[in-house]
C-alpha cells in the first residue's frame, strides 16, 4: 500500500525458493504461498532470487531519477530467510574453506546480499545523485539459530549473543542499523538504544514532512538530532583522544540534551507467540522491558522474571534478578 511499483512484494515471509531452475517456487503443481510473483522474466536463467530482485529494484529508479524527482526504494530482501540455498556466484570459496554444506550455503546468500548493497550504491554514484541519497541498512530481527538450517550448533549461530530470531533476548532483537547520509552524519558508531519504532518519525523528519497527523500514538522517536549531532559529538570526542579503545567506544553515550534521544528511555519488546513448538523455552511466550544497560525478561508462562547488565553480560548468562530485587520491581513495572 502506498507504493508507485510493487515488484515481487506480497504477504510471504519467505520465498519458496531463491532458485531460477525451480521458478522461485512457481513450478507446476508445487506452488504455495510462499511462491514468488512478478518474476518470470528470470526463470531458467541463473539468476538468483538475490541478484534478479537487485535488477529490479535498479529499474524502478530509472524514471525518478530522470525525472529529477524525489524517491524512496523500500528493498527488503527475503535473503537470508530460510530456505537456505546455494547462490552459485559466491559459494565455492567456502566450501573451498572447509565449511560444510549448509555454512557455505548460507555465507554464500551473505555475500550475495552485500553484493546487492554494493550494486546499489555503485548505481547512485554512477547516476551522480550518491550524495543526495540517505541509506539506511536494517534488518528485521537476529539470525535463525537453528543448525539444521545454517550448519554448525543449534543455538550458537548469534554468540556472543543469546538465542536468535523470535527470542526477546539480545540474538533475537539486536540487530544492525546503518544510516549513510553524506554531509550529515560522520563515520562513527552511536551506542544509544534505539527501537524500528523510531525508523517512522525519523524518515518523516529527514524528508522535511512537518505538521503531520496520525490515527495511531507515534511511539516512535526521530533519531535525526542523535544521527547528525550525536555523531559529530563522538567524532570530536575520537579526534580528542576521549574515545581511543573499543571499551572507551562501548562506553560512550550521546547524552538527550544532544541527541533529543534518552539513552535510558524504556523500549519495551512484546511476542506473545507460540513461534516454535519444539525447542521453545527460550523462545515462546515472552515480553522484555530495556532501560540504559537493564534489562529484564519475562516469562508469561511462568511469571519467572530475569534481570540483566547488558554492559557487563551481553550473552545475558548471569540473572541478577535475586541481587537487585529493587531494579526488578522497577523494570517490572514499565513493563
Amino acid at each position: 500500500m502506498g507504493f508507485t511499483v510493487n515488484i515481487a512484494g506480497s504477504g510471504n515471509g519467505h520465498p519458496q525458493s531463491y532458485l531460477p531452475e525451480e521458478h522461485f517456487g512457481n513450478l507446476p503443481k508445487r506452488g504455495t504461498y510462499a511462491s514468488v510473483q512478478n518474476m518470470s522474466q528470470y526463470y531458467g536463467s541463473g539468476i538468483h532470487l538475490t541478484e534478479a530482485l537487485t535488477l529490479e529494484a535498479l529499474k524502478t529508479l530509472e524514471d525518478p531519477i530522470r525525472r529529477k524527482q524525489p524517491f524512496y526504494l523500500y528493498f527488503a530482501h527475503y535473503s537470508n530467510h530460510t530456505p537456505i540455498q546455494r547462490d552459485e556466484r559466491f559459494i565455492r570459496k567456502y566450501l573451498d574453506a572447509g565449511m560444510d554444506e549448509q555454512q557455505a550455503r548460507y555465507a554464500s546468500m551473505v555475500e550475495g546480499m552485500d553484493k546487492s548493497l554494493g550494486d546499489v550504491l555503485d548505481y547512485l554514484e554512477a547516476k551522480g545523485i550518491a550524495d543526495d541519497t540517505i541509506i539506511l541498512f536494517m534488518s528485521d530481527n537476529g539470525g535463525h539459530c537453528l543448525g539444521q538450517d545454517k550448519g554448525g550448533e543449534p543455538h550458537t549461530q548469534n554468540l556472543p549473543l543469546r538465542e536468535g530470531k523470535a527470542s526477546v533476548y539480545e540474538g533475537g532483537i539486536r540487530v544492525p542499523l546503518i544510516f549513510r547520509w553524506p554531509g550529515k552524519a560522520e563515520g562513527t558508531r552511536l551506542n544509544t538504544p534505539v527501537i524500528n519504532e523510531d525508523i517512522f518519525p525519523t524518515i518523516l523528519e529527514m524528508a522535511g514532512v512537518k505538521h503531520y497527523e496520525t490515527v495511531q500514538e507515534c511511539d516512535g522517536l526521530s533519531l535525526v538530532k542523535l544521527i547528525t549531532a550525536g555523531s559529530k559529538m563522538v567524532a570530536k570526542a575520537q579526534k580528542r583522544g576521549e574515545i581511543a579503545t573499543q571499551k572507551e567506544a562501548n562506553a560512550f553515550v550521546v547524552p538527550a540534551s544532544v541527541s533529543g534521544v534518552d539513552p535510558e528511555r524504556e523500549l519495551i519488546f512484546h511476542y506473545p507467540h507460540q513461534y516454535r513448538v519444539e525447542d521453545q523455552d527460550d523462545i515462546d511466550f515472552m515480553s522484555a522491558v530495556r532501560k540504559g544497560d537493564w534489562k529484564l525478561v519475562y516469562r508469561m508462562h511462568t511469571g519467572e522474571l530475569e534481570l540483566y547488565n547488558l554492559r557487563d553480560d551481553i550473552g545475558e548468562r548471569n540473572d541478577l534478578a535475586a541481587s537487585h530485587p529493587e531494579r526488578v520491581a522497577e523494570l517490572a513495572k514499565a513493563l
